[in-house]
């Protein structure tokens, strides 16, 4: 039985949980946190992706797990240290080696018919040089990211 949750003047209707969602997309299938991942979790199912945020030096947000591009990317730098246009040209280490993609390039990807109804879980991965107050963001971070954050400190 579907259960009517309102948001604003329409209801949209949740199936029981589990559900099956799609982790990084499919990992299994294709390097992690790609378009290739995630169109394989779609196909294979995934009624939701997960993935994670970060900021590039010039603001692009880009879709990555690590602070660093060295696991995926064989990159020892972090992501807010590249600007878009030198993250644009990595390619994943795993095969099929593919492209770092951006926020916006998922959000395309499931524009398409079809994908309509897949939920989207976003971790905002925002680097804090020490915990801040929401009042006093650091220089740089819009308070919405501040806000639904999942705040990276340095380790000591």
């Amino acid at each position: 039985m579907l259960k009517g949750v309102s948001i604003g003047s329409r209801a949209a209707y949740l199936k029981p949980m589990p559900r099956a969602i799609g982790h990084r997309g499919f990992k299994a299938a294709a390097p992690e946190n790609t378009i290739a991942a995630f169109k394989a979790a779609t196909e294979a199912g995934a009624e939701a992706l997960e993935t994670d945020l970060h900021l590039t030096r010039d603001g692009v947000v880009v879709l990555c797990h690590d602070e660093t591009l060295q696991r995926c990317y064989g990159n020892k730098a972090r992501v807010r240290d590249l600007d878009w246009a030198e993250i644009s040209k990595l390619r994943t280490l795993r095969a099929p080696h593919q492209p770092m993609p951006r926020l916006i390039d998922l959000l395309e990807y499931l524009n398409q018919p079809g994908l309509e109804r897949m939920q989207l879980m976003l971790d905002i991965k925002v680097f804090a040089p020490q915990p801040c107050e929401l009042s006093k963001p650091p220089v740089g971070v819009p308070k919405l990211l501040i806000l639904l954050r999942h705040t990276m400190t340095p380790k000591k």
